[in-house]
């Protein structure tokens, strides 16, 4: 019977170990992606605050800027 429970057992580990490779870790480095996704846009909407915060505290009321029109071509803009 020891032997029985012991196969019963290894065989239940091994399909929870094949459970785990083939779906939870695939999640799992999808989850992380969309994260880091996530957390990178976090991070641009929170220079954004940043620097909209300064212009407000320092009664910024016109600024000029390059601005990136596509295909790296710059092009001055006054905002």
């Amino acid at each position: 019977m020891d032997e029985m429970n012991m196969r019963v057992r290894q065989e239940k580990v091994q399909k929870f170990e094949e459970f785990v490779d083939r779906r939870l870790k695939p999640n799992l480095v999808d989850a992380i992606t969309l994260r880091d996704k996530v957390i990178e846009k976090q991070k641009v909407f929170s220079d954004l605050k940043r620097n909209i915060v300064s212009l407000q505290k320092n009664n910024v009321t016109s600024l000029r800027s390059m601005v990136n029109l596509g295909s790296e071509v710059y092009a001055q803009a006054e905002v």
